[in-house]
C-alpha cells in the first residue's frame, strides 16, 4: 500500500503514546464516536474489521457496545504495539486481534467481517479506489468510513502541509491527499452498498449499509 510515507516513521511509538494519552483523557474522537453511536444498538454478535486501526480505540468500542469480535489492522507497528496495552486494560484479550499488514496487498487473505471502518485514513493514499474496492470486498452488511470533506479549505491546508513536511526529516515524503466525495460515493453505491448515515462537517462521516 502505497501510503504518505515511511508510515513507521510519522507514526511512530511517540505519537502512538500520544494518541493513547489522549484516548484515556478525552475518549473518542467526534468522528469515531458518530460511527459508534449510530451502529452500537446494530451489531450484537457482528464481527468488525478496522483498517488503518491506529491504537484500534474504534473496533475495541464496537466491541463494548456488542461486537462479537474485532480485527485491527495497521501497517504501523508501534500503534499495535500501544493497541495491545490498551486491549489488555479495557479487558478485551479474547475478543479484538491485531495484524500489522498492508491491507491492500493481502485483504484477499483475510475473511469477511460483518462490519468494515476505516476513520481518516484515505487522506494518506493516492489511490483511493483500490483501497475502497478492498474494504467492500469484506464488508458483509456495513462499510463506515471518515475522510476530508473536497472542500478549498482543506485543499490549502494539504498543500501547505505537503510542502512544509519536506523540511522536516521525520515527515519527508509526506503527503496529505484530498479526494473527490462525489467518486467516493459512487464506487461504494457500485459496489452494492447504500448510505444510511450522512454528516458533512470538517470530515465526512459516512456508513453505508449492504442492499
Amino acid at each position: 500500500m502505497e501510503c504518505c510515507a515511511n508510515y513507521d516513521r510519522v507514526f511512530d511509538q511517540k505519537q502512538a503514546k500520544k494518541d493513547l494519552k489522549r484516548y484515556r483523557k478525552r475518549g473518542l474522537r467526534k468522528s469515531s464516536q458518530q460511527i459508534v453511536d449510530y451502529l452500537g444498538d446494530k451489531i450484537g454478535g457482528m464481527t468488525v474489521l478496522e483498517i488503518g486501526s491506529g491504537v484500534g480505540y474504534l473496533g475495541m468500542e464496537l466491541v463494548k457496545k456488542g461486537a462479537k469480535s474485532a480485527l485491527e489492522i495497521d501497517i504501523s507497528y508501534a500503534y499495535l504495539e500501544r493497541a495491545k496495552v490498551l486491549r489488555h486494560e479495557l479487558n478485551l484479550d479474547d475478543a479484538v486481534e491485531f495484524r500489522t499488514m498492508d491491507f491492500i496487498q493481502h485483504y484477499g487473505n483475510l475473511s469477511d467481517h460483518d462490519i468494515v471502518v476505516s476513520d481518516k485514513v484515505i487522506c494518506c493514499l493516492p489511490n483511493f479506489k483500490e483501497f475502497i474496492e478492498a474494504g467492500t470486498a469484506r464488508a458483509k452488511h456495513y462499510y463506515a468510513i471518515v475522510y476530508p470533506r473536497d472542500l478549498r479549505l482543506w485543499k490549502m491546508f494539504g498543500v501547505v502541509l505537503n510542502w512544509s513536511a519536506q523540511f522536516l526529516k521525520k515527515y519527508k515524503g509526506f503527503n496529505f491527499f484530498i479526494h473527490p466525495h462525489k467518486d467516493i460515493h459512487e464506487l461504494i453505491t457500485q459496489k452494492g452498498f447504500e448510505k444510511v448515515l450522512d454528516r458533512k462537517g470538517v470530515w465526512q462521516i459516512s456508513i453505508y449499509e449492504k442492499k
